[in-house]
């Protein structure tokens, strides 16, 4: 059966574990970590790895992790790289409809990715509005600019071809352009340019 390690800022992943097994039902191999305000990161990757220890299977584990980009993930991505393969998976944007069909694919998977690949879809689905006219489609929820920059492409001649770049600018000024452009996660930060064209 896949281990499962719940990891989170604070007391989350605990709270969720316990709700989990309310509906589910105990769970053996299951393991919540939380990163306190104290810790630092060392601190929180040997907790995750204290954590595997108590498995009984540690070759198929499945991390499920509150936000892409923060301390839990950030330490349970290089575990994951150090492990190597795909026996360690991580998913990220923990709720409590991807606990519970973690609990229940476990029984009839048994690998860590087929699990997340399972999962992933139940837990977007999870996440709904009431009254559905307040709701939008998938299509709206992808990052945008912020308030007053305008995204161009890059001038081919000094950016590749899948470079961007933004420029608050009206469309007669040079544009700085970038090696890459990151959506914001999980906060936006403004490009530094690496060359302009005029």
């Amino acid at each position: 059966m896949v281990s499962i390690v719940l990891a989170s800022h604070g007391r989350f992943s605990r709270g969720i574990m316990e709700s989990g097994q309310m509906i589910f039902g105990p769970q053996r191999d299951v393991e919540a970590v939380v990163l306190t305000p104290e810790m630092g990161p060392d601190d929180f990757r040997a907790k995750v790895l204290a954590a595997i220890d108590t498995f009984n299977q540690k070759e198929q584990v499945l991390f499920l992790v509150d936000l892409w980009g923060g301390t839990p993930f950030n330490q349970i991505s290089k575990l994951i790289e150090e492990h190597g393969g795909e026996d360690w998976v991580a998913v990220t944007g923990m709720n409590l409809p991807m606990v519970i069909e973690a609990f229940g694919d476990r029984m009839s998977m048994d690998t860590a990715k087929g699990i997340a690949q399972a999962i992933k879809p139940e837990a977007k689905a999870g996440v709904r509005i009431k009254p559905e006219s307040c709701d939008i489609a998938d299509a709206a929820l992808q990052p945008q600019p912020k308030p007053g920059l305008r995204r161009v492409p890059s001038p081919k001649a000094r950016c590749s071809a899948t470079a961007t770049s933004i420029s608050p600018l009206p469309a007669s000024t040079p544009v700085c352009c970038t090696a890459r452009w990151q959506p914001p996660s999980p906060r936006w930060s403004t490009p530094t340019a690496s060359s302009c064209a005029p």
